[in-house]
């Protein structure tokens, strides 16, 4: 995955170099995690990001798209 580092972060799947695939295991989501799958797909120019949250009571994902995409 070191061929896929955005600056010095990396997301944890990059799917067909189209889809960033960002996991979590907290609580909740918050903004600070919807802010850093914007920043994987504004760096990138893609246009759809999946965040999934594994912890609670059962798994919760959110659709991200990036508008400013040029695809």
């Amino acid at each position: 995955m070191d061929d896929d580092k955005i600056g010095k972060y990396s997301p944890n799947f990059l799917i067909d170099h189209k889809i960033v695939l960002e996991l979590k295991t907290v609580p909740r989501l918050l903004p600070i995690h919807y802010r850093q799958v914007r920043s994987y797909l504004k760096t990138n120019n893609l246009k759809l990001g999946i965040l999934v949250n594994f912890r609670g009571s059962k798994v919760q994902y959110k659709r991200i798209l990036n508008g400013n995409a040029t695809e």
